[in-house]
């Protein structure tokens, strides 16, 4: 049954803004088809241009629109590739122990070791350790390219959970007064603690990312410590399993909102709206579900920030919303 506490200015809609949406035609267009929030990928900002972009953001939506950036956080992301790489079944390639973010992730690799790339999609095996570069074999077909996350299942950072990247994010989001800062791969509720040391006094809504087994074990005590959190089904599922997802998401719902915690839905609802302008029945019902169920908000990531059909997506979704709760009252 749909939340009781369910209303028109409780339920958000985050629209990741990328390249098919920059323009202020383009925001302005989803910002009147419904969306609420507007979502920055950090990784994929840098923090010389973050203030520019939020200025032109601010002029194309108005004022009644937040603003929501990304952290990058303690995940680990590919970079310095020159070209996206094209993977089939059986393709060997080799990289470089600079092209993550992180750089001692891939020399900490084992042979046989499995990590998954760009939400699960790609998934590559370690076949040999060399002095500067970890030799792996494709388990399926995608493409990795730059800013892609890696993960092992479930294997988190030990290390600080801010970046240097991080932390000049974090101080133009300051003196910008950014809305709300979603915290990719937060482990615990220290990571939440470290970020507001780092915003001082400033006012901005944490949103902890749930998308790994540690942040679910750890669920309790990060929502003591962010009024919002976000589970990301996509890491998720390439920490917990592709299966359990549902399970795990229905269990952190029923939690935060028995806590007065407002919790936020990410990844893949309209994924073939990238493409298409029509989506798939089965995602119809995911939105469905996941509305009914009582969550604050959802957040779409492709299907604005590259996708073919932006504003035809949000529009689906916030037509869905009203249909829904139409019939719930």
């Amino acid at each position: 049954m749909l939340g009781q506490d369910l209303t028109p200015s409780q339920f958000d809609l985050i629209a990741t803004v990328g390249p098919s949406t920059v323009s202020a035609a383009c925001l302005d267009d989803l910002s009147g088809s419904g969306a609420t929030i507007f979502r920055l990928n950090g990784a994929h900002e840098k923090p010389d241009g973050l203030a520019a972009k939020v200025k032109h953001i601010r002029s194309a939506v108005g004022s009644s629109a937040r603003l929501m950036l990304d952290i990058p956080g303690s995940k680990v992301r590919a970079r310095n590739l020159d070209a996206p790489v094209q993977l089939s079944e059986g393709d060997r390639f080799s990289m470089g122990h600079d092209q993550t973010t992180h750089p001692e992730f891939l020399p900490s690799l084992q042979p046989g070791d499995e990590v998954t790339a760009g939400d699960g999609l790609l998934r590559l095996v370690v076949l040999e350790q060399m002095k500067d570069s970890t030799v792996f074999e494709s388990l399926s077909e995608g493409k990795l390219s730059n800013n892609r996350g890696l993960h092992i299942q479930g294997r988190t950072s030990t290390g600080p959970f801010l970046q240097e990247r991080d932390r000049a994010l974090l101080d133009v989001a300051r003196s910008i007064k950014i809305d709300m800062l979603s915290l990719s791969f937060v482990r615990s509720a220290a990571d939440v603690r470290e970020t507001r040391e780092a915003l001082g006094s400033s006012m901005v809504e944490i949103v902890a990312k749930i998308e790994t087994r540690t942040a679910y074990n750890h669920l309790d005590g990060i929502m003591n410590e962010a009024r919002y959190i976000l589970i990301d089904r996509g890491d998720l599922a390439s920490d917990i399993g592709l299966i359990d997802v549902p399970f795990a998401q229905q269990d952190i719902v029923r939690r935060a909102k028995s806590r007065g915690c407002s919790v936020y839905l990410a990844t893949q609802f309209l994924h073939s709206m990238v493409y298409h302008s029509i989506p798939l029945i089965a995602e119809i019902e995911s939105v469905y579900s996941a509305i009914a169920s009582g969550v604050n908000g959802l957040q779409l990531s492709e299907e604005t920030a590259v996708g073919r059909y932006p504003g035809e997506a949000v529009r689906l979704i916030t037509d869905l919303c009203a249909k829904v709760k139409a019939d719930y009252t």
